[in-house]
């Protein structure tokens, strides 16, 4: 019996019901430090027994507390650390042509672009861009192209992009994302121009790779959201991590059973999938 979906639903009872489809996949998740949104995810999917877990940080040792809990109570997934610098371009590389390189990875079936920052004061990358706009967003962009040949090795790929509900006070700045070089710099517009960027990008994914490459393969179809969103509460049955890592936990379990890509949501309400792409 399908759980109901709402604030009382836990990250384990949505678990429990896609587990079969869970089950031997290769999943890809950014931002995993321990209390993080990225650890609520991986303590509460790792039960549904997926073959291999890519654990991305920017700090491998400071993950380190959740690759060794995952080793005692899930032995038998293969855990796999990636150190991944999103403030930098050429790290990013980097941490693509590793995962690349790896024989025993021949796919990602689901990544989820989930690290991030938010409402930090003003800096310049190394590559010259305000830091929220390519931590958030660009790098996680140029990952998943690089890394993209892998997922779409996958039988089933989904690509969950994790969002805010502060995209709506965040545009764009199209001539002039880095705020006048931070003159004019407005930490949460910044923050919210790079959720905006998080929800386009999954659009347009949806359009140039879904539509196009993988309709043949597995009976993909495009929506653009869907109809009732998904509202998933205190996920009380998690322990060791956040409120908010729990929503966002349930919201992104919610969204791996199907192929395809998914827009997830956190807001101040709890985590909720606000556009769903998939068969």
């Amino acid at each position: 019996m399908a759980p109901s979906y709402n604030r009382d639903t836990k990250a384990s009872e949505l678990v429990s019901h896609y587990a079969p489809l869970i089950r031997g996949k290769t999943i890809f998740i950014t931002g995993v430090s321990p209390g993080s949104l990225g650890h609520g995810f991986v303590k509460q999917v790792a039960a549904a027994k997926p073959a291999i877990f890519i654990l991305a940080s920017r700090s491998i040792p400071k993950m380190q507390s959740v690759i060794d809990e995952l080793h005692t109570a899930h032995p038998d997934i293969k855990v796999k650390p990636l150190a991944l610098n999103l403030l930098s371009f050429a790290e990013v590389r980097k941490a693509a042509e590793t995962v690349n390189s790896w024989a025993d990875v021949p796919n990602i079936d689901v990544l989820v672009t989930n690290a991030g920052i938010m409402a930090v004061p003003y800096h310049q990358t190394e590559d010259g861009i305000e830091s929220q706009f390519q931590t958030n967003h660009l790098s996680h962009f140029l990952l998943a192209n690089l890394v993209m040949d892998k997922i779409l090795a996958s039988k089933s790929p989904r690509i969950v992009a994790v969002s805010s509900d502060v995209h709506r006070v965040g545009h764009i700045r199209w001539t002039d994302p880095s705020f006048n070089n931070g003159k004019d710099y407005q930490r949460w517009l910044a923050y919210g121009q790079s959720k905006t960027a998080n929800s386009l990008m999954a659009v347009a994914l949806a359009e140039k790779i879904v539509a196009s490459v993988l309709d043949n393969k597995s009976n993909v179809g495009v929506a653009r959201e869907v109809d009732s969103q998904l509202d998933l509460g205190n996920g009380r049955d998690v322990h060791g991590v956040t409120r908010e890592a729990a929503d966002i936990a349930c919201a992104i379990v919610a969204v791996l059973g199907h192929a395809g890509l998914s827009l997830v949501e956190r807001g101040h309400d709890g985590g909720r999938v606000i556009g769903a792409v998939g068969n």
